[in-house]
């Protein structure tokens, strides 16, 4: 896969994402996350703002750190799949992250919130830049944010059609109009998030799942560093 096509997939279909809460042990087995139909889903979803917003940040705001194993879907506005892919992620509330795929290619995007390095071990090369203001803007960042930061990027509000008494989603729509994304659904197992799905402005659904979460543990520093194997062709852009 070419570094073009990767980081279209990571920021337009924004497939970054999750945090699970210390309560996972309690909690019963949670549903996968189905794609969504976007010609039937909650679109004017009500109950909203305010007390959605404060929910979600009563949610979010406890969460320091992440490590999961994720799987993702992509289907196209006609509801095919396009792509399946599975792998490991592991996130800062301070911005690091590192994204890893296994499948269907090996791939790893890597932040320790100053550079980003994206590796693909097939290509035998490392793309270096920067972080600028785009990524920090990215889904995956939502789950370390706060709530002035949703506030200011996001109209809230539960999409109370798929929610049950155990099962919240919340519907977030960017309230900038040239977001290359039109909304979000946020799926949370009492108070751990679960899924992600987002729906982007050419109606393609990017679905992700979570399992085998740690919350709030220790994470190395050398997780959101990457040093180049010798003899790969790097690239600084």
């Amino acid at each position: 896969m070419q570094i073009s096509r990767l980081f279209s997939l990571l920021f337009a279909s924004a497939l970054l994402c999750g945090f699970v809460s210390v309560a996972h042990a309690d909690s019963e087995p949670a549903k996968v996350m189905a794609p969504m139909d976007v010609n039937n889903a909650d679109s004017d979803a009500s109950g909203i703002s305010n007390e959605a917003l404060d929910q979600l940040a009563a949610l979010i705001e406890p969460l320091q750190n992440l490590r999961a194993v994720f799987s993702q879907q992509i289907h196209d506005a006609d509801g095919v799949l396009q792509q399946e892919s599975t792998g490991n992620l592991a996130i800062q509330r301070s911005g690091e992250f590192a994204w890893h795929i296994d499948e269907p290619f090996l791939q790893s995007i890597i932040s320790d919130n100053e550079n980003l390095w994206v590796y693909d071990p097939d290509l035998e090369q490392v793309t270096i830049k920067p972080v600028n203001r785009s990524l920090l803007e990215t889904p995956l960042l939502l789950f370390t944010g706060n709530k002035q930061a949703i506030a200011l990027m996001y109209e809230v509000s539960e999409d109370k059609e798929r929610s049950t008494e155990q099962t919240t989603f919340f519907v977030l729509r960017p309230n900038n109009e040239t977001s290359l994304y039109e909304q979000l659904w946020l799926q949370f197992e009492n108070t751990e998030p679960r899924g992600l799905v987002i729906m982007d402005s050419l109606q393609q659904t990017t679905t992700l799942n979570f399992t085998d979460v740690l919350l709030n543990s220790e994470l190395p520093a050398t997780l959101f560093t990457f040093e180049p194997p010798a003899g790969i062709d790097i690239i600084r852009e």
